[in-house]
């Protein structure tokens, strides 16, 4: 009779049939044999099958002794089931009733540890594994990989897998994967190579961790490499791996290779037409990136939330505000006016495009509905970026007044507006607020070297400087025009020298600063020196304000003709600010020609300037 149940409850287990099942299951209990140990461990596993966990756990209680597969059944059901939590509970009732868990039961636990991201308890369980002498089986060693690694403890994965005695392609996998997805692809790569001298055979998945790795290293000519072992081995046309190549050749900039290998993949799904209209998008391809998503539609095939993001950001840096706007219409009547990554991208692309209104419009009609913190930062840096801080800092309050809480982006982008607009004691609220939510990233930081740069109080833009963890060249710019800004010239200079020593590459802000601060000091040699580096050694085309900063300097320094040589050959039109500074050192230094010359083209663009007027009759009356 045993025997029947046996073949009949595996039957129904493998062919789904939870009636059959609860109709057998009958049977067993008018005949007493529903708590036997071993039909009990099939019953459990058959109602599993057929989705029925409640039915299982009642199978399981209902068993009189249970054994280590009694429980290893339950917890993988439940594991399997996205049951993770109450998996990881059983093994406490485990333990009360005195059952030694054996490799099956730890391999269940670790994959439930996995799911759920409990490391502790993972970290409890692999010492469990080591005392039952199971860290060394290349299928346990393989779960503690997977355990560790998606719950981000990539050093103890990599003890892991040095101690394991034999590794098969899985246990490559797995670190290759985890390295590359961590950001760390040189060390995927080199685990790569190492996988290779050790004759371990790499698969689709393990080819495909590595294209990762060569993509975010920009390695075109080691992933063609890898491209061409997936070609051998027959996989290209798979959707899944076609898709990883496309994506490879697009961030390296291939795209004509990225269509070639789109164009001979067979059933594309929505995720292969988006890594193409991305390949063409992130390399400037924008008509292209376009004609293909017509093309998709063209093909029935529907665009999700990532096509539409890809071409409007693709819309947002060609200003292509008509074509945007077809997106938003297409978005709204597919639906997607509810996500909120889609919101944020049509704000972002309105606001970029100039059209603050209907960035604004956008904002409104998704405040009641789909909302977060990307939303109102995107609309906080929209108005900062037209100069309109007050509603800016507006939006930031309002933001506070609706419970949204602020990131690190969203104080550091506050703190910038209230640096640009003078606003030091809303800045200096702004700051105390983000010190008692715990948000004192480098974006925050950087703004407030702006911040306290700007109000004069060096020693707090300092310490915020000294506070940035990973200096850029945007924290060695803000610190240098701090003191620049507030008469410490030598201080600003020798922190410009220090950031050429560290290796950051100064840009056209830091040049702005070292220029003003070489024009205060009147020290012309240098400021000409920094002037000439800025274009031979940097290769940076200088703005209307450098150039400004050079005839300031010269002019300050008295050498009037050079300054007014140096205007004629500029290749920008000099402003009134220039012929001002020009006027103002022929004052100085009684150089009645230039003066005039000065004047009369300040006139000429400011003819109600009095202040002018008076340096021109002070020129005049000069012997």
């Amino acid at each position: 009779m045993i025997d029947t149940y046996e073949a009949l409850l595996k039957q129904y287990g493998n062919s789904k049939s939870l009636a059959d099942g609860r109709r057998v299951h009958s049977q067993m209990i008018s005949n007493g044999l529903d708590g036997d140990t071993y039909l009990g461990n099939l019953l459990v596993q058959m109602y599993g099958r057929c989705g029925s966990l409640d039915d299982a756990r009642a199978a399981f209680r209902g068993i009189h002794q249970r054994n280590v597969f009694s429980w290893t059944i339950l917890i993988s059901l439940l594991v399997q089931n996205g049951e993770a939590s109450e998996g990881l509970e059983l093994l406490k009732f485990m333990d009360l009733e005195g059952t030694e868990a054996n490799k099956i039961t730890f391999i269940s636990l670790l994959g439930a540890c996995s799911v759920t991201g409990d490391l502790s308890l993972g970290k409890k369980i692999h010492e469990r594994v080591r005392a039952k002498g199971l860290e060394t089986d290349i299928i346990t060693g393989n779960a503690l990989l997977n355990m560790y690694t998606t719950c981000d403890s990539l050093d103890e994965a990599r003890l892991v897998f040095e101690r394991m005695v034999f590794r098969d392609v899985v246990s490559w996998t797995i670190i290759i994967s985890a390295y590359a997805h961590a950001g760390y692809p040189l060390e995927a790569l080199q685990l790569y190579r190492r996988m290779e001298q050790e004759f371990s055979r790499p698969d689709a998945v393990t080819l495909i961790s590595v294209l990762e790795a060569c993509a975010s290293l920009r390695t075109l000519v080691e992933g063609k490499t890898i491209h061409e072992r997936i070609v051998a081995s027959g996989v290209e046309t798979d959707v899944f791996v076609g898709t990883a190549v496309v994506s490879f050749y697009g961030k390296c900039e291939a795209v004509d290779d990225a269509r070639q290998v789109f164009d001979r993949i067979m059933d594309k799904d929505i995720v292969c037409w988006n890594a193409m209209i991305g390949a063409y998008a992130q390399n400037h391809c924008e008509e292209k990136a376009f004609a293909l998503y017509l093309e998709m539609v063209e093909n029935q095939m529907r665009p999700n939330d990532v096509t539409l993001i890809t071409l409007l950001d693709s819309c947002s840096s060609t200003c292509k505000m008509e074509r945007g706007s077809s997106l938003h219409r297409e978005a709204a009547a597919r639906g997607y006016l509810s996500h909120t990554s889609v919101v944020n991208a049509l704000i972002n692309m309105y606001a970029k495009c100039g059209s603050l209104e209907n960035a604004t419009r956008v904002f409104i009609e998704a405040t009641n509905r789909t909302t977060n913190v990307i939303t109102w930062n995107t609309m906080i840096v929209a108005n900062a970026q037209e100069d309109l801080n007050l509603e800016a800092l507006q939006i930031y309050h309002r933001m506070n007044q609706e419970g949204i809480k602020a990131s690190d982006v969203t104080y550091g982008t506050v703190l910038a507006v209230c640096a640009n607009f003078g606003d030091f004691t809303t800045g200096r609220e702004v700051h105390s607020r983000s010190l008692a939510t715990g948000c004192c990233s480098d974006v925050v930081q950087n703004s407030l070297i702006c911040l306290y740069g700007g109000c004069g109080n060096l020693e707090a833009a300092q310490t915020a400087f000294e506070s940035v963890a990973s200096k850029n060249v945007v924290s060695w710019s803000s610190i240098v025009a701090a003191y620049a800004r507030n008469g410490e010239e030598d201080r600003a200079r020798n922190l410009f020298w220090t950031m050429n020593q560290d290796g950051v590459l100064p840009n056209i802000v830091t040049f702005t600063s070292v220029l003003h601060a070489c024009s205060h000091a009147g020290l012309a040699d240098e400021g000409w020196s920094y002037f000439l580096s800025m274009q031979g050694d940097h290769h940076l085309e200088p703005t209307p304000e450098h150039y400004g900063c050079m005839v300031n300097l010269l002019a300050k320094s008295g050498r009037v003709k050079q300054a007014a040589s140096f205007m004629s050959a500029m290749p920008v039109q000099p402003d009134a600010s220039a012929w001002r500074s020009l006027l103002g050192a022929c004052e100085v230094h009684t150089d009645k020609e230039y003066g005039a010359l000065a004047a009369k083209q300040l006139l000429d663009a400011e003819p109600r300037n009095s202040a002018a007027y008076v340096l021109l009759y002070n020129i005049s009356k000069l012997n």
